[in-house]
């Protein structure tokens, strides 16, 4: 059994307008997808990406400046998720949104 955990998160709003049209776009699959299992889903691809910045550059590259119109959500994700996200954001010295954003805009560009 998972257990989870909510958390808030700052995205911008035309990430959260992704995330949107990701729910719609499998939707349409017949499948009914919620924003935190994208987040999950998302957070799982990237956990091994943040791994090997860490290892090789002991940072992450990627800045959130372009980003406006910024808004806190509310997601539910499992304990060992977030237990991993605030570990690579204590060790890259980055907020855990930004952590989230960057996986968001990885599976994007997937």
């Amino acid at each position: 059994m998972k257990i989870y955990k909510k958390v808030c998160y700052s995205l911008p709003e035309n990430i959260i307008l992704e995330m949107e049209i990701m729910q719609l776009m499998k939707l349409t699959e017949n499948i009914k997808i919620t924003q935190s299992k994208i987040i999950e889903n998302a957070l799982m691809y990237s956990l091994d990406i943040f791994q090997e910045e860490l290892n090789e550059f002991g940072r992450i590259g990627y800045k959130s400046d372009n980003y406006k119109n910024i808004t806190e959500q509310i997601f539910t994700l499992p304990s060992m998720v977030v237990n991993k996200l605030n570990f690579y954001s204590q060790e890259l010295g980055i907020t855990q949104s930004l952590l989230v954003l960057a996986s968001i805009v990885l599976i994007i560009e997937k």
